[in-house]
This record gives C-alpha cells, structure tokens and sequence, in this order.
C-alpha cells in the first residue's frame, strides 16, 4: 500500500487511514495491532480487495488494484485470498461441508473437486468428524477451525483473519493460532488483526497502527524476515491469467440451482410465506379458468341438448298461441314461461314481513303453464303437479333445495310459503333435468294475464326441425304481420354463449393478472426484506469471491424454484377448487391439460420476476460493510 488514504462519509471527515504505506512479503505471517479506531479492519479491507483507498494505490502482487475490472478483482479475491473473521460467519442452517462448499461451488468447481478440497482442509484443522454436524452445533473453537479450513480449502496465497481469537477462551485460543501458524507453514501468506498481545506475538512480524498511520514494526522470530522471500507461490503471479479451474456455464448454473434449493429448504418459514404468495395468484388463475371453461361447456352441452328440437317464440300482446303453434307440423309440445322479478318472489315461510327461514338466494321465479314442465323435462313429486298448478292461482312448485332452505319436505298443499304478499300452497316439488339444471334452486307460480309482456313460447320438435318450423312459425301465427314475431333457435343461442364466453375469457383474464400482480409484489416484498436479513450471508460469498452476478444468479434460481412450487400446488389447489364447484353444482368437470401447463409456468415466471429487485439489491451491497452484518 502506497500513500493509501481512507474516507468515509463526508470529504471533510477525518479519514480513518492517513498516507499509510505497508507492504507484506509473500509467505510472511504478520500480525497488526493497535489501538480501536485506528484502522486495522479497514487495512484488511482494503487487503481483501473488499473495499478501495479514497487515495493512494494497493498492489497485489506488483499489480495495480484500481486497474483491476470488479470481475477480475472477484476472482482475484476467490481463488487467491482466505477470510477468517471473529465471528466465523459460518451459516448455522448449513453443515460444516456445506459451509465450506460456499466459496468453492462460487468458482464452478464440479462436486468431485468440492468434496476433496473439503476433506483436505477439515483434515488440516482435525475437523473431519464434524463434516455433517450443522454449524449451529459446533462450538466457537470448532466454528473458527472451520472457517479457517473455509479459507484454506480454495488453497489461497493470502489468508487474513480479522480478530480470529476475540471470541475464544484462552485454551480456544491457542489452539486457533497453532493452526494458523501451521497454515502459515504451508507457505501461506498470513495476516491477522488483534488486539491481544500474546496473540500477536505468534506471528513473524508485528505492525503497530495508530491514527491511520504504521507507528512501529517488530520482528517476533530470528530469520523470518530473511526467510519470508523464500517460499514459492502457488498459482501464477498474473491475476488476469489465473483463470478458473471450471469456468464453465453449466457449473456455475448447476451449483446456484443446487445452493438456491438449499437455502428453501433450510429456511422454511420464509419458503412458505414466498410460495404462498405464489400460490394465491396461480389457484387463482387456474381455478379462475377452469371455472370459466367448465361453466361454459354446460352452457354448450345445454344448448346442444336444445339445438336439434327447440325453437323459442316471442309474440305481443295477449293472444294466446300456444294451441296455434302446436298445430304447426312436426311440432311435439308447446310451453309458456314468464319471468319473474326474483326479490319480489323471495320466498318466507312464515309471514310476509318475517324473513327467517328464507333461503339466501334461488336462482330464478318463473311464471309457468303446465306445457313448460314437459317441454323442459322437469320431473315433479307428484308427477302431476306442474298440470295441478294450473288450476290455481296461489299454488306454487318449489325447487327442492328452496324447498330444503325453507324446511319444507313434503309438498301435499299444507304447507305453505309467503311470496309477492301472498300465501302460495306448496303442491309439488320440482327436480333438475339435462334441459333446465337449475330447477332445484328455482320456484314456479301460475301463469297468469299479467304475465303475458315478459313471456315467450318454448317450442319442442322433431329432432332435425328447428330452422324449418322457425320459418313457419311467423307466417303462421301473424301472417299479415310476420315480422312482429320474434323467433330464436339454437344458432342464435350459440352466437350470444360465444359472446358471453369471450367476456367471460376477458373477466377472467383481468381478475387473474390483478391477482398475479398482487402476488408477484408480495413475494418481492417478502424477498427484498430476506435480502436485509440475509446481509452477514451475502456480504460473505462475495469474501469468498462471488461476483455481483453471482449473487444475482443466486436469487434468480430461488425466484424460480420458489415460483415453480407455487406454480406446482397453485395448479393443484385450483384444480381442486374446480372440482369441488363442479361436484356441488352438478357439472362435468373440464380440465385442460393446457391448463396445467401455463400455472407452472407462470408461477415459475412470477417467481423470477419477483427476485428481480431483490436480486439487484443484494449484488449493489458493499461486501466490506455486508460481511460484518450478523
């Protein structure tokens, strides 16, 4: 270091290293002590290429750090550089291997190469019987023996350990500097920071700092200095040409897939909570669709059902054609059908004014003559009851789930129910058919005159005869007039259901982006905050080299493995939630395959779209103040 000046905040701020000059030979183990404040951590900062001088140069083996691109000073700092600090920043969640395998599986090296480095560096720290004891079992002498065999396991030039003893007890202590001075054997360059001076007597050379200045240097041991020049480097002089051992793409993708999976499962609260939020957008989706495809094949198969033998007539005024329109060839029954406002005919059981026992809700009120019950197949308990109901004015035909609501279970006439101010005498109850599914939920009153304006005609034919009597039916009934008479067959029908599919599809569409949109900014939200929580970790694996994009990589692969279970159980759910409508309504339930296929892959895309952010901001932290977060 050269003229090295240090600075934070403010530019009038006193700075914390003032013109320092210090050099370190290769293979000297050093030792720097000072007084708190006097910037020894930020030496070791600016050492470990985490941070760079306000003024001055910093060279690393004869080469200018400042001209160094960050990619180059990464890598440079992963393969050639070992970090020891007080705490150990071991991740508890995590094995003592898998600890180790950080940085290493950070340069792309296979699995083979990882797991014999990691059996070395245990070895050399006698460790190797705690590879799988998770780190939060260890004590704090095996916690900082195992961050010093993290340092050495990507076999560095360079290690420096930031107070690696201020945490121990004296007998942990010792020990943790044996193994460094062993290290340091190895021919490993070795700096410590320390505030202990027995500690710092351990190493060859001593540098006192005071005020951001060197105020003294000692040698410890006779011979060092002379001898210090004498070891051999391992890995070339060039950090531009120490390339990687495994650089390749797929490693580095492999390896982020395997950390990221990883990290869900260690954390499963936080997993929970982002593939929640991942959930409620894809259930929504999927059920949402499945809902909409599965409501609108019922209208289809309805109107199939209707199409080959069913014509509906619009006539004014109060003429009564039904014996008209039955005389018409092929022509097998006519039915009159009226409706009926559904809050005025809300039916209660006991008074008009009182509402207890009132379902809440029926699907329609129609004004009915008997023809209707036979046109539309509807079967009555008794069988007479829709050619009874006729003959009375204040009789009415409940749908048997209205009539279950109301508490109503035979229909003999003594039971009654209050509707549009009146008592109606429940003379039969009506079931569903393939031609009106919705009958059980439905209740039937008399035709009468008054009904006449909101009424049409249903006319069933011969099978293979709607389009031709739909032709006659005009000419017939009003042949002077035949354009007051409006008709409708199943063509019309299917015209407005793929109308009404189309607005239903648009519906459906806004509801499940609203829904998606929310999710994705939920589990950004969640994920952004992991990324405050996870500082100490991130500022880590860039310690022990990853680059910005590794870090970026990292979070895109948990984006996606988070997105991908959401998707798989969103689908899941939904198609559940699909089902169980389907089961209580009475549908055949549709499932598209297609269906299953866009909820994983849009859970999958959520989920990356919802790590872009947090991604972003954990490659911006600064690795010198990261590292030292808990």
């Amino acid at each position: 270091m050269r003229d090295v000046s240090k600075s934070f905040g403010e530019e009038s701020a006193a700075p914390i290293l003032s013109e320092l000059n210090l050099s370190i030979r290769r293979g000297e183990f050093v030792s720097i002590v000072g007084p708190s404040g006097a910037g020894k951590s930020t030496i070791l900062n600016l050492a470990g290429l985490l941070s760079f001088p306000t003024s001055g140069d910093v060279y690393f083996d004869g080469h200018r750090v400042q001209d160094l691109s960050d990619r180059e000073i990464d890598r440079l700092r992963g393969r050639r550089i070992g970090f020891v600090f007080q705490e150990s920043h071991m991740i508890p969640e995590r094995t003592v291997a898998e600890n180790l395998a950080v940085g290493l599986l950070e340069q792309g090296f296979t699995r083979a190469e990882v797991e014999q480095r990691i059996d070395d560096a245990l070895a050399l720290v006698d460790l190797v019987s705690k590879s799988n004891t998770r780190a939060s079992s260890l004590s704090g002498g095996e916690r900082q023996r195992a961050a010093i065999a993290r340092a050495v396991a990507s076999q560095p030039e360079l290690i420096l350990a930031d107070e690696p003893t201020g945490s121990l007890d004296q007998g942990n202590g010792r020990r943790v500097m044996e193994y460094l001075r062993h290290v340091s054997e190895q021919g490993i360059t070795v700096v410590i920071i320390t505030h202990d001076p027995l500690v710092a007597q351990v190493a060859d050379r001593t540098i006192t700092v005071v005020d951001g200045r060197v105020a003294d240097e000692q040698w410890n041991h006779d011979g060092a200095k002379a001898d210090s020049t004498l070891v051999k480097p391992f890995l070339s002089t060039d950090p531009r040409r120490n390339a990687p051992l495994r650089d390749k793409w797929f490693n580095r993708l492999s390896n982020s897939l395997r950390d990221a999976l990883a990290s869900t499962i260690l954390k499963p609260l936080r997993s929970v909570f982002l593939i929640g939020a991942i959930l409620v957008g894809v259930v929504g989706l999927v059920a949402a669709t499945g809902i909409s495809q599965t409501a609108a094949l019922q209208i289809a198969d309805r109107i199939s059902t209707s199409g080959l033998d069913e014509v509906r007539v619009g006539a004014p005024g109060d003429v009564e054609w039904t014996k008209a329109l039955a005389g018409i060839q092929a022509v097998i029954d006519v039915g009159r059908v009226a409706s009926l406002d559904r809050t005025t005919w809300e039916p209660h059981a006991f008074s008009p004014t009182k509402v207890s026992g009132a379902p809440e809700s029926i699907s329609y009120a129609l004004g009915v003559d008997p023809g209707y019950f036979r046109v539309q197949e509807i079967k009555t308990m008794p069988r007479n009851a829709g050619a009874v109901l006729s003959r009375s004015q204040r009789a009415t035909i409940l749908g048997v789930r209205v009539a279950e609501k109301l508490g109503i279970h035979n229909a003999d006439g003594s039971r009654g129910v209050w509707m549009n101010g009146h008592r109606y005498a429940v003379i039969g109850l009506a079931h569903n058919s393939a031609r009106e599914p919705s009958a059980e939920d439905a209740i039937f009153v008399p035709f009468s005159a008054s009904l006449v304006a909101n009424s049409h005609y249903i006319v069933r034919t011969e099978p293979g005869y709607p389009a031709a009597i739909s032709d006659a039916i005009p000419r017939t009934l009003d042949p002077a007039h035949p354009e007051r008479i409006s008709v409708s067959t199943v063509a019309d029908l299917r015209s407005l259901s793929v109308g009404v599919s189309r607005d239903l599809g648009a519906t459906i569409t806004v509801i499940s982006s609203m829904l998606l949109i929310v999710a994705i900014l939920g589990c950004a939200a969640s994920m952004s905050l992991a990324v405050h929580q996870r500082t100490g970790e991130i500022g880590l694996r860039r310690a022990l080299g990853a680059t910005r994009r590794d870090v970026v990589r990292l979070f895109f692969c948990e984006g996606l493995i988070v997105g991908f279970a959401g998707g798989m159980l969103g689908v899941s759910l939904g198609n559940l939630c699909v089902a169980a409508v389907s089961f209580f309504q009475g549908w055949a339930m549709t499932l598209s395959p297609a269906t299953i296929g866009v909820g994983l892959l849009t859970g999958t895309l959520c989920g990356a779209l919802a790590s872009v952010i947090p991604a972003v901001l954990a490659a911006r932290l600064d690795p010198s103040e990261a590292v030292r977060k808990p």
